[in-house]
């Protein structure tokens, strides 16, 4: 039977703008993310771009919406960077309340509700972005989603439209985490000074556009092309999962429509191997290894892993509120562009060799041998207890992270860590592009062999810490019960507003602090004019 044309209103800022304007883009991308979701539809449909540059929710309110049978919502990222109002709760949302965020996306809402009470609207929120630098005009340039803005995170706006968006015929979509879109992928790189300079070392320069004209040549682009706005690989990574939800709205095909498991218990090796496009609620997997093999598209909430290998060769997880029992040991390998909130994981040997990675509000209690080999991994509030934590993992979100374990993240690099508590000697050994921010590290030997590692207001505890490192940074940074430091570092940068028990044999660069306790220098091969100590008075 032929198929109805649906008509779809696509309400947005810039992120659809573009979508109808490529030319603006510069070239930045061949399709946005609405022509990479039309190729994905099972049913006929005529799009209606209806996207203001630069445009926030309000914006909205006093034009003429068009008719359709459908509608979706990407706002919010202006909203939250021209620091309008907080972000608000689904009471703000069912009240209206014009002070929040979320209440303008609930009266914008009653506005198509007055265009076609019966449409489905379908609502997404902001993903993450990099430094942005509007390719037009670089004078119109915005920080990275990694630091908060009057109020808050960009991730609270993404968070706010998840619990507060609800009613008849309203979805939320979740592309804040079902996209894989991160602040560690966004770009390859920002060139700075002539300088590329990789995540998240970025973060730490002020863009000028009287000096860096070209923060982003063609061979930067990632997951978008100038920090904020997607690219090809982008677009494609927010159509995937918005042409999922709405296939299962439109589709009249019922196997298309995905399948539901929910109250089973599953037994047996590869017990729903290879299932795709599916909803698990209170499932139980035990008794067989693999239940979940080479399944991708998969929404799992309140389910239970109780033996191995649960979820390997995956793509695109959402999984909440489930359970990882001790037998459930490597649990999420070779699985890509993945979301887990508020887990529970008793196994060790966790994540591994996954792609885009989310974590958000987990407990890992056995997480020896955790999170190896990963790489655009972003964690936020986990509690893990295990050694070798995050070995060899590269570009890394880590906030508020508590760790109880030695050796973390070996070899890791492109690292940055907010409001951390590690317990953990042999700490970021062999890493490279570090920077820790507001965190506390009680550990020996912090930092050994280590390259480009930046530290701004952080306590370090470290018997023989700092040493053998290149690139050292430390900014209003505590020193703590540290001896025999900065061994054999060279180009160290060092505010530290603490006194130092000892310093031995630096090499090379400045070292401002109030006091050291014994300086050793029994190295006659090491030049000491070549390192300068600066004795300050801090508060």
């Amino acid at each position: 039977m032929k198929q109805e044309v649906k008509t779809w209103v696509a309400i947005g800022d810039s992120f659809t703008f573009l979508d109808g304007n490529p030319a603006t883009a510069l070239g930045g991308f061949q399709k946005g993310y609405l022509g990479h979701t039309l190729e994905k539809l099972k049913f006929p449909v005529h799009l209606i771009h209806f996207g203001i540059d630069g445009g926030v929710t309000g914006n909205f309110f006093d034009l003429t919406i068009p008719y359709g049978d459908f509608y979706s919502i990407l706002l919010g990222t202006n909203d939250w960077h021209c620091a309008l109002y907080p972000a608000g709760t689904r009471e703000d949302f069912d009240a209206t309340n014009l002070s929040t965020y979320v209440g303008h996306i609930a009266l914008l809402i009653q506005h198509i509700r007055q265009v076609n009470p019966d449409a489905w609207i379908f609502v997404l929120n902001p993903v993450e972005r990099a430094p942005f630098v509007y390719r037009l005009d670089h004078t119109n340039n915005a920080p990275d989603s990694l630091h908060p803005r009057k109020y808050g995170l960009l991730e609270d706006f993404a968070n706010a439209i998840v619990e507060s968006a609800h009613g008849d015929k309203i979805q939320v979509v979740d592309i804040h985490r079902r996209s894989g879109i991160l602040p560690t992928n966004c770009v390859h790189f920002m060139q700075i000074n002539g300088e590329r300079l990789p995540f998240p070392l970025y973060s730490l320069h002020s863009y000028d556009p009287k000096k860096d004209t070209d923060p982003y040549p063609s061979e930067a682009t990632y997951y978008t092309f100038d920090g904020l706005h997607p690219s090809d690989l982008g677009a494609e990574a927010i159509a995937l999962p918005l042409a999922q939800a709405l296939n299962h709205v439109f589709s009249l095909n019922s196997e298309d429509n995905g399948h539901h498991f929910e109250n089973g218990h599953y037994e047996g090796e590869r017990a729903l191997f290879q299932t795709k496009d599916a909803t698990l609620e209170n499932v139980l997997f035990d008794n067989g290894e693999s239940p979940l093999k080479e399944s991708q598209d998969l929404t799992l909430d309140h389910c239970t892993f109780g033996w191995k290998y649960p979820l390997w060769y995956g793509k695109r997880f959402y999984v909440t509120n489930s359970h990882w029992l001790e037998m459930a040991r490597a649990g999420v390998w070779y699985t890509d562009d993945a979301s887990f909130m508020h887990c529970q994981i008793d196994a060790p040997k966790n994540f591994r060799k996954c792609h885009r990675l989310r974590l958000e509000n987990c407990d890992l209690p056995n997480a020896e041998e955790t999170l190896w080999w990963n790489e655009d991994v972003y964690g936020e509030n986990l509690k893990a207890k295990g050694n070798y934590f995050g070995m060899g993992s590269k570009r890394v979100v880590m906030r508020q992270l508590v760790l109880d374990g030695n050796y973390a993240f070996d070899g890791a690099s492109e690292l940055y860590f907010k409001d951390c508590v590690l317990h953990t000697k042999d700490a970021f050994w062999n890493c490279h592009h570090v920077v820790l921010d507001h965190c506390v590290v009680e550990g020996e030997y912090f930092g050994w062999n280590s390259e480009d590692v930046t530290l701004i207001d952080c306590e370090i505890h470290s018997h023989q810490g700092f040493c053998y490192m290149k690139g050292i940074k430390l900014i209003r940074t505590k020193v703590i019960d540290t001896d025999l430091s900065f061994e054999y570092c060279t180009d160290i940068d060092a505010d530290i507003i603490t006194p130092v028990l000892s310093i031995k044999n630096p090499i090379s660069g400045t070292i401002r602090l109030p006091a050291v306790g014994t300086l050793i220098r029994d190295d006659p091969a090491i030049d000491p004019s070549k390192t300068n100590f600066i004795f300050t008075e801090h508060d």
